[in-house]
């Protein structure tokens, strides 16, 4: 079995391979890709159709919320999956404690989204 230390030293070690691997690849792209720039290149592209007036639309703001809302829930599903899995054996749920913060932890997740959607 790993101590602590170890696996903390292992985190970083794979974080800071990560960081540069993605950092190396931007920077590689950026001095490799070619930079000619002109009118024609920086105008918005409409399916090859030229454009007809503004471009810049402003958008209703129910689409931002409601994808706001599913990374939040998405976020805390991924959160409630390792937890769920710990305390899922039969012997955890028999305790009260337990499930009574299932219960709570769901009824706060269900109260968030009423809140939201009425």
């Amino acid at each position: 079995m790993l101590d602590s230390t170890t696996i903390v030293a292992y985190l970083a070690l794979f974080s800071g391979v990560g960081v540069v691997f993605l950092f190396a690849n931007l920077l590689l792209g950026r001095f490799v890709r070619p930079a000619n720039p002109h009118r024609e290149k920086n105008e918005i592209y409409e399916c090859g159709e030229p454009s007809i007036g503004s471009s810049f639309v402003q958008f209703d703001l129910r689409f931002y919320v409601v994808a706001l809302l599913f990374i939040i829930f998405d976020v805390e599903v991924a959160f409630f999956f390792p937890w769920a899995t710990v305390f899922g054996k039969s012997a955890h749920m028999m305790e009260l404690s337990t499930a009574g913060d299932a219960v709570v932890a769901s009824a706060e997740a269900g109260e968030g989204l009423l809140l939201e959607l009425g």
